[in-house]
């Protein structure tokens, strides 16, 4: 997939850096493809502070967008050129390909079974019922808002920006009034932070 960066993350900082407005961005946009890209860190064990990191990918095309690791992005790119992937083989990244039509309210988590190394699709039918505090806080040069959600047996904490008129965010979760900038639970056990923002003159969000 061919893509420019619009703006990244300072390594030194953990800060997403804006370079120009986010919004103006999406509406020149808005007919091409748009990749997010997300860190998730996860707690090695939950009595220490120690994290894993691992990057996704959100690639969005108008309604419809797909949430997915690197493999699985490289995966699905090969099988639209040439018929053939590189399988996904049965990892903790591959547990978080969603795939969403927010125009249809259709939401599809693709799962990888343990002792076949089948996939098969899962629709979430979840109604994620966000509580949006008036809090509000700069995450890196982003205005963000904050919500609340319960989901999976757990609570969550989600920073949104309506300054990016866009109702998605990371694995599952959409539905707020402007992307999701940054989710994490109440424990911080799993914590989704936007580092990257990236478009491409591709018509199809597989490739």
């Amino acid at each position: 997939m061919i893509t420019h960066s619009v703006y990244f993350l300072n390594c030194e900082m953990k800060k997403i850096v804006l370079i120009f407005c986010l919004l103006v961005f999406y509406k020149v946009t808005v007919a091409q493809n748009i990749t997010f890209l997300y860190e998730l860190s996860q707690k090695r064990d939950s009595d220490d502070n120690k994290y894993s990191t691992t990057p996704f990918y959100l690639d969005v095309m108008g309604k419809e967008s797909v949430f997915r690791s690197e493999k699985d992005r490289y995966s699905d790119s090969l099988v639209e050129k040439t018929g053939f992937g590189i399988g996904s083989g049965l990892t903790f990244a591959n547990q978080f390909y969603v795939k969403k039509n927010l125009s249809k309210m259709e939401i599809i988590k693709s799962i990888t079974t343990p002792l076949m190394n089948y996939k098969y699709d899962l629709k979430i039918s979840d109604t994620l019922d966000w509580q949006i505090s008036p809090e509000k806080q700069r995450i890196g040069e982003i205005e963000c808002q904050k919500a609340y959600l319960k989901y999976g047996g757990r609570s969550w904490v989600a920073w949104f920006s309506e300054s990016i008129p866009l109702q998605d965010g990371p694995y599952i979760f959409n539905g707020l009034p402007g992307l999701i900038v940054k989710i994490s639970d109440e424990q911080s056990n799993f914590v989704f932070n936007l580092v990257e923002v990236m478009s491409s003159k591709q018509k199809n969000i597989y490739i």
